[in-house]
């Protein structure tokens, strides 16, 4: 027989201790909760080295994921240190970079959340309600080639750091957002650009690809927090313009959203349906946006549809 899993708590802990066994006295290691979008939360693994203002959070729940598939307990300490002390470029990222207002300033950008789910996380953070949704200000840290960016919602006692107003810092953010580069393109291509060339030609040979959807895809070159341009007319009304209509949008998560003509929908509450069920079974929490279909036109802007 297998040993008894361990579970909960008792993985926690025990993976806690293996790491404090591992970790010099020059690192802190702690089990801490993390906020994260829609009021979710995740416990995970911080290891902070001394003198160090920024840290790594190894999420548990993954841990956990790997242990039940297999990994033992030494593995799993292993391979979170190992990235620990190989990966340093969280470490290397430079406080003074969000310190100074003439340094921070190009890395603010606006993403959209909803705001029912967010209310907690709202009351401090630099932000606009737009309908059911907030446009939330956040700084983009560029971590080296390769390794992505780290996020930090830009909060109130943020702007007596910069000495700025909140106005200020929103506007800020809204034109460096406006100013990215975005990424607007039929669904059936953008299912084929993820699909190795052996699954596309099968795909045509069954004619699924080869007719092209009135469904487009809206986000940004990154793939990343690009639901936001929903709330931006001028983004909005080039669509409505190469469309010849208004809009209805779907809010496929808080990265992108899916456009189409309103003239090639028959049924509105049908659409909202499949809104409510793809958030439910394929959206994971943290990423979801809203369950309501929008409508845009240029005349009066957004509105919820459904």
């Amino acid at each position: 027989m297998g040993e008894t899993k361990l579970m909960g708590k008792a993985f926690e802990a025990e993976v806690l201790k293996r790491l404090l066994q591992t970790a010099n006295c020059s690192n802190n290691v702690s089990i801490q909760t993390v906020d994260k979008n829609n009021d979710q939360k995740r416990r995970g693994i911080v290891i902070r080295s001394a003198g160090s203002k920024v840290s790594p959070v190894f999420y548990l729940d993954l841990m956990y994921e790997k242990y039940l598939d297999g990994m033992t307990l030494d593995q799993i300490v292993e391979a979170v240190w190992q990235f620990y002390s190989e990966d340093e470029n969280i470490r290397k990222i430079d406080i003074n970079d969000f310190l100074d207002w003439e340094r921070v300033k190009s890395r603010l950008l606006l993403r959209v959340i909803s705001t029912d789910m967010n209310r907690v996380s709202l009351e401090t953070a630099i932000h606009k309600d737009i309908l059911d949704l907030s446009a939330v200000v956040y700084v983009k840290m560029e971590l080296p080639p390769g390794d992505g960016a780290a996020y930090v919602i830009v909060r109130k006692e943020h702007l007596a750091i910069w000495q700025q107003s909140e106005e200020s810092v929103y506007g800020t953010a809204l034109q460096n957002t406006r100013q990215e580069n975005i990424s607007f393109v039929s669904i059936t291509n953008a299912i084929s650009s993820m699909l190795s060339e052996n699954e596309r030609e099968m795909l045509l040979g069954d004619s699924l690809l080869a007719v092209d959807s009135p469904l487009y895809v809206l986000t940004n070159e990154a793939c990343h927090f690009g639901a936001v341009y929903m709330l931006l007319p001028e983004i909005m009304d080039q669509i409505a313009d190469k469309k010849g209509d208004d809009l209805y949008v779907l809010p496929s998560s808080i990265h992108e959203i899916l456009v189409l003509a309103v003239s090639e929908v028959q049924n509105l509450s049908c659409l909202r349906e499949i809104v409510q069920d793809v958030n439910e079974m394929q959206v994971p929490p943290d990423s979801r946006l809203s369950n309501h279909v929008y409508r845009y036109s240029k005349e009066n802007g957004l509105a919820i549809a459904a």
